[in-house]
C-alpha cells in the first residue's frame, strides 16, 4: 500500500537520504518553501531550512544543510552549530565568475577521533 507523505510544487532535482537512528529521513528542495525532511516510515515532514530566495537542489550531513539556488548563484548553507540556526547566504557564483551546477559536503575529520573498529581516523 502506498501512502502520499508529502507533496511539493515543481520538479526535485536532488534528494539526500540520511539516517537517524532507525529513521531514514528524505533532505529534499522546496523552493520557495527552502528545504524540507521527509520520513516516509513515520509519515512526518519537517522543515529544515528556510531561504529568502528559491532552492533548487538540497544536501545535507548530520549537522549540515546546503541549498543552491535556483538561479544556481548562490549557495544557503545552515550549520547546526552555528548562533541561532540561521542559514548563511554565499554568493558562490559570483566569486568563482560562472553559475554553480553541483555541490557536495566533504567532511573534515579530527584525528583524535577513533572510528567504531577502533582505528583512528585521518583527515578526509
Amino acid at each position: 500500500a502506498w501512502l502520499t507523505v508529502h507533496r511539493t510544487f515543481g520538479a526535485i532535482e536532488s534528494i539526500t537520504a540520511r539516517c537517524w537512528n532507525d529513521l531514514i529521513e528524505l533532505v529534499i528542495p522546496e523552493a520557495d518553501r527552502g528545504i524540507s525532511g521527509v520520513f516516509g516510515d513515520e509519515a512526518a515532514v519537517t522543515h529544515l531550512l528556510d531561504a529568502s530566495v528559491s532552492i533548487r537542489r538540497a544536501w545535507a550531513t548530520d549537522d549540515v544543510v546546503v541549498g543552491l539556488t535556483a538561479r544556481r548563484d548562490r549557495l544557503v548553507v545552515l550549520n547546526a552549530n552555528r548562533p541561532g540556526r540561521e542559514a548563511e547566504d554565499i554568493p558562490l557564483a559570483r566569486q568563482v565568475g560562472h553559475s554553480i551546477q553541483d555541490a557536495c559536503i566533504v567532511a573534515n575529520v579530527s584525528r583524535d577521533v577513533a572510528s567504531d573498529d577502533g582505528v583512528e581516523a585521518g583527515e578526509s
